[in-house]
């Protein structure tokens, strides 16, 4: 296996380690661009202020794959419910599903499906402490989907592991400290993406500064198994970010998948004026449909960039815009509400999960 890092000499030092020995066997994370069950919405607590996103995303993305949004409890369900009908009067491939958890983005503590040959399984990260209801979503989906469940001693956030679909993992140097406090070092952390993931090329980035979550889904998407579309900051926007994204796209377009050369394709960062990081990579994929966070009131010319981007580089999807305006309040936007369950079911039309069809409000308050 094949460790790649960022051209920073002491990181690069920290980072070396042998992989060599790694077995990876017939693993491999499906890339969020191939075909999926489900997806995934919610938000936790933030559903109130933002069950109007949640339906928006529902709406767009129902069209091509299933929708379920979960809640926590019934205070949530009756805002989904609320919002869901203020946007369309069909429920038509939207259900619901009674899921408890703690906090707001299910990207981070859901389950990571993995393709085990010509199976799939759900792989169970450590979480944070503090969030016993977060810990356990994904056993539960396993659990309700009938999928072979397993759980892996590293601490790992959904929005801090990318994969092109082909054994090219991406992840961040903030993925190693976040597990030094658990004593599990970085050839731990590495085996772990390796034999869990059959990870065959890990590409550790830079991450941000000053951006909260310290994700790669903030600057960074694949659109297939040999592009992937990086965020790109001015220098009089903002100087060390903007070197910070040229480092990270000079290190993937290192990269040699399969098929050739990484292509690396530029988009915009979002405005950042006022502190917030706005972005157009931390985007939603639903078999065919890509839909886009937008911002009101900001620069649209990078919108126009980035949208023009994706059409080209997916000539055959259609694009939706989803506005993200007020959820990047919290640090996040598309993406982190979100999550794709790949098609591991290949011979029935849905998987066995205890779906609700949402009741209109009159009917839900009686």
């Amino acid at each position: 296996m094949e460790l790649t890092v960022c051209a920073n000499d002491a990181l690069t030092s920290e980072l070396s380690v042998d992989l060599t020995d790694l077995a990876t066997g017939d693993r491999c994370m499906p890339g969020e661009f191939e075909m999926q069950d489900y997806l995934l919405l919610g938000c936790g607590p933030l559903t109130d202020t933002y069950a109007s996103t949640i339906a928006q995303i529902a709406v767009a993305a129902r069209e091509k794959v299933h929708v379920v949004v979960f809640y926590g409890d019934r205070d949530q369900k009756r805002a989904l419910t609320r919002a869901l009908f203020s946007e369309t009067d069909s429920m038509e491939n939207i259900s619901l599903m009674s899921v408890s958890h703690n906090t707001k983005w299910v990207r981070d503590y859901g389950p990571t499906v993995i393709r085990c040959g010509s199976g799939y399984r759900m792989v169970d990260w450590l979480y944070e402490s503090g969030r016993p209801q977060d810990e356990l979503v994904p056993q539960h989906f396993a659990a309700v989907s009938g999928t072979p469940g397993e759980t892996a001693a590293i601490v790992l956030h959904g929005g801090n592991l990318l994969s092109n679909g082909r054994g090219l993992c991406l992840t961040s140097f903030n993925v190693l400290s976040d597990n030094r406090h658990f004593g599990i070092n970085r050839r731990d952390l590495h085996k772990q993406l390796g034999n869990r993931f059959g990870a065959r090329d890990i590409v550790v980035l830079q991450t941000l500064l000053e951006e909260p979550t310290g994700h790669l889904d903030i600057f960074a998407t694949f659109t297939d198994a040999n592009t992937v579309v990086v965020g790109q900051f001015s220098e009089e926007e903002d100087p060390d970010n903007a070197a910070i994204l040229e480092s990270n796209a000079a290190t993937l377009a290192k990269v040699v998948t399969a098929n050739g050369p990484l292509q690396v394709q530029r988009i915009p960062m979002g405005v950042k004026s006022d502190g917030l990081f706005r972005t157009y990579t931390n985007c939603i994929y639903a078999n065919g449909i890509l839909i886009v966070p937008t911002y009101q009131g900001f620069d649209a010319k990078r919108l126009e960039q980035a949208i023009a981007c994706y059409r080209r580089l997916l000539p055959d999807w259609k694009v939706v815009c989803v506005d993200a305006s007020e959820i990047i309040q919290e640090a996040g936007a598309l993406h982190c509400v979100s999550l794709n369950i790949p098609k591991i079911n290949q011979t029935a039309k849905s998987l066995p999960l205890p779906l609700e069809v949402p009741r209109r409000p009159d009917a839900f308050e009686q």
